[in-house]
């Protein structure tokens, strides 16, 4: 797939030129030499934007760049079946297939999991997995910790939510100016399922232990219910492998890469947070935990920050 890619963007004028030809001589234009490309009209046929062959030829040109100038950079179709001729779980394994479902106005054309490195900003890309597609947005949690060893807020008394993490993420990624804002209030705005930010199953999100006035920042976290969604319980191994990956002991509970390198003695890299709080133990807070599943039993105060945030974002296709 390298190869072609590369093929690719050492020959892009070739092939605007061949599709150019497609497209005067379809159009029946007559080619004279004194004639400039500008001076050409063009019939919009194919939604270039363009009045002019000269135009045309411009659009293609920027439509077709590959590389540094998309900010989609590479995409390809997730597969966590072991063994499976396109296995592919982290975008680095040879079996991977490449897609450009990013290109697809409809929903769900990037199904979940879908692994995308996107430009952020400029000289930055990161690797995210999809949760959800709908259609002229994606939303995309980062394949790895954002931050670490982050508390989720500043004391066991306190019920204010997730006021230590939450804004901890968006000041680290306050830059990813090609990342789309998102403005919310939690306990009231509904991503996917319902607005409740408090659970007392992983499944049973019903009532409100906090609320925040209205955020807007370039990334949040995920509810428990939206990992719900995308496969996750309570048991062990449940959540898909992408979701695990990248913590502390991932290899040994479903997932292919252990990262151990951010915590006191490398050791505390052990799952991620969400914004989903215990209604009845405003001490506890569901995580995303290393073993695959998801889980309430893990302390919010500094004291027992062996947890980070992976950064949720929206795009547009």
């Amino acid at each position: 797939m390298k190869k072609i890619k590369n093929f690719m963007k050492s020959n892009v004028k070739l092939f605007i030129g061949i599709i150019i030809g497609g497209i005067i001589f379809g159009g029946s234009v007559a080619i004279v030499s004194a004639i400039t490309g500008s001076q050409v009209t063009y019939t919009d046929t194919y939604s270039l934007g363009a009045t002019t062959v000269q135009g045309a030829i411009d659009a293609l040109y920027n439509k077709t760049k590959l590389g540094n100038d998309s900010k989609f950079v590479e995409a390809y179709t997730y597969n966590q079946t072991s063994g499976a001729s396109n296995y592919c779980v982290t975008g680095n394994e040879s079996t991977c297939v490449a897609t450009t479902c990013y290109k697809t106005k409809s929903a769900s054309s990037c199904p979940a999991g879908t692994i995308i490195r996107y430009k952020v900003s400029p000289g930055n890309v990161v690797t995210f997995h999809v949760m959800y597609d709908d259609a002229n947005t994606i939303t995309m949690q980062a394949q790895r910790n954002t931050i670490y060893n982050t508390a989720w807020y500043p004391t066991l008394s306190s019920t204010s939510g997730p006021i230590t993490v939450l804004p901890a993420l968006e000041s680290a990624t306050a830059g990813w100016e090609y990342v789309n804002n998102q403005t919310y209030t939690m306990g009231t705005t509904t991503f996917k399922t319902n607005a409740y930010t408090g659970c007392s199953e992983y499944n049973t999100c019903t009532t409100n232990t906090y609320t925040l006035a209205e955020r807007t920042a370039k990334a949040r976290m995920i509810t428990v219910q939206e990992a719900v969604l995308l496969g996750c319980t309570s048991s062990d191994k449940s959540c898909p492998k992408w979701m695990n990956n990248y913590l502390q002991q991932s290899t040994s509970n479903g997932g292919t890469v252990n990262d151990k390198s951010h915590g006191p003695n490398n050791t505390n890299n052990s799952g991620y947070w969400t914004m989903s709080a215990n209604p009845s133990d405003t001490r506890r807070a569901w995580i995303v935990a290393q073993n695959g599943r998801v889980n309430n039993y893990s302390f919010v105060s500094v004291d027992y920050a062996y947890y980070g945030a992976r950064a949720v974002v929206v795009v547009s296709k």
